[in-house]
């Protein structure tokens, strides 16, 4: 109660609200379910909760906000045609920084289940210096060259 009445002193926006609301949420479910879940399911729920979160989070107009949501959570709005609309609507330069994104994502992800597998621990190859220099190089040559609006963007 006193974390709502901070963030209302604060003047933090509904964005923010529902942006924390989304994560408490996950960590609410996740520290409250009897059941278990299968792991790929949970990582589903985890997905989406901070795809909500980070929507929520990001958008900062609500109207703007609630439009996407709206068409978010739309399950309508998950067909073939749409998905065929979206696709043509991707030009050259985007669908190369697409597949760069994914790419690094699926090696990520691939790196963390070996280290796992191998080591108990999830990040351990990730966190080794030659690795480190590797990110932070990418993180400098892969990053945006214009000036965003949006605060976390603004280093």
């Amino acid at each position: 109660m006193i974390s709502i009445l901070v963030i209302f002193c604060l003047g933090a926006t509904i964005v923010i609200i529902l942006s924390l609301s989304t994560h408490a949420f996950a960590v609410i479910f996740h520290l409250c379910r009897r059941a278990r879940l299968h792991p790929l399911l949970g990582w589903g729920i985890t997905m989406l909760a901070a795809l909500l979160g980070w929507l929520c989070f990001y958008e900062t107009r609500t109207d703007v906000l609630l439009l996407k949501l709206a068409a978010t959570l739309n399950p309508f709005n998950y067909t073939f045609s749409h998905l065929k609309m979206a696709i043509s609507s991707i030009d050259s330069t985007e669908l190369f920084v697409l597949g760069v994104f994914i790419l690094l994502s699926i090696t990520t992800l691939f790196i963390e289940w070996l280290s796992l597998l191998k080591t108990g621990e999830p990040y351990s190859y990730l966190k080794k210096p030659p690795v480190l220099c590797l990110l932070v190089i990418l993180t400098v040559l892969l990053s945006v060259a214009k000036k965003n609006d949006f605060i976390y963007f603004a280093f």
